[in-house]
């Protein structure tokens, strides 16, 4: 195994198709392909399951990724570490951050990161948490920020700000009209109302479905959504109701006198936001920097 055909079978596992990874890869597929012809004559042994579709790993590819991975950490790693020695201010730098939160972190961080390191090639994806957690254990990203610490154990973290979930009501609805802007609310109170939720697999949906179950409220879900600022925004205007995140609704422009903000009775609910990375990836100074300015502009 080298280190080039490390990356590209983690590459198309990542993407779920030769084709999608072709594309990211920026490489034929038929070229694509021959990477995995040769890995598997000189394993001996097949990589994926023949016809599948999404393709699907076989314990042998399974065992060649665990292995690709740790040399695509070690690589990064011997990088990084040359790079500290020498004293450079360069190298690659792939980090991954949730679209709803990007664009007050970005225009904050992003200058001043890049005055100090001007030859840093920084690669920012802005992608869902799920897709930056699969990308921070394959090696596809040196570091991302989530929104809740992460048990795994193949990731460190450290946390850059800390938050909780509040409940948000449209200042026209019913619910906001019979309670006092900034009081605590029990859940239950919420039977009848309309909620915009995210979509199934976000962290905040699971601790809605959670409130819901516990409390036995039944929801009528107005719709689902992707972008937090369009949702609190239509949620003022046609009074309805959605969790929220503190840091999030004051980052958010016009919201004044348009929402009234509830903390719900029970435990805190925490929303936490962390920057994480992989175990063995040993982080060079322009990565540990980059870490330390987010958590100083979150932590404001």
């Amino acid at each position: 195994m080298n280190l080039k055909q490390a990356q590209y079978v983690l590459a198309i596992v990542e993407a779920g198709s030769m084709a999608a990874a072709s594309r990211e890869l920026h490489v034929t597929q038929p070229a694509l392909s021959q990477v995995v012809k040769t890995v598997e004559s000189e394993t001996g042994a097949p990589l994926f399951e023949r016809g599948s579709k999404p393709l699907r790993l076989t314990w042998a590819g399974m065992r060649f990724c665990d292995y690709a991975r740790r040399l695509v950490l070690l690589d990064r790693g011997f990088r990084g570490e040359m790079s500290d020695i020498a004293g450079e201010k360069s190298g690659e730098f792939r980090f991954g951050i949730p679209s709803g939160i990007s664009r007050h972190v970005m225009v904050s961080l992003v200058p001043c990161y890049i005055a100090r390191y001007p030859h840093v090639a920084l690669r920012i994806a802005e992608i869902g948490s799920a897709a930056i957690e699969r990308r921070l254990r394959s090696g596809a990203l040196d570091m991302g920020l989530l929104r809740a610490e992460r048990a795994d154990p193949a990731l460190e973290s450290v946390c850059v700000q800390r938050d909780h979930l509040l409940l948000a009501a449209g200042a026209e609805s019913d619910f906001a009209r019979a309670h006092a802007d900034g009081s605590t609310v029990d859940f239950a109170e919420t039977r009848g109302e309309r909620f915009l939720v995210k979509r199934t697999g976000n962290r905040t949906r699971a601790v809605f479905d959670q409130l819901c179950e516990s409390a036995g409220v039944r929801p009528s879900v107005l719709f689902e959504f992707e972008q937090f600022s369009t949702a609190v925004l239509t949620a003022a205007s046609c009074g309805a109701l959605m969790l929220a995140s503190a840091s999030s609704l004051r980052e958010q422009p016009g919201l004044r006198g348009r929402v009234k903000l509830y903390e719900i009775a029970g435990p805190v609910l925490r929303y936490d936001r962390f920057i994480c990375w992989p175990k063995d990836l040993r982080l060079p100074r322009y990565m540990r920097d980059w870490a330390e300015l987010l958590k100083e502009i979150m932590s404001n």
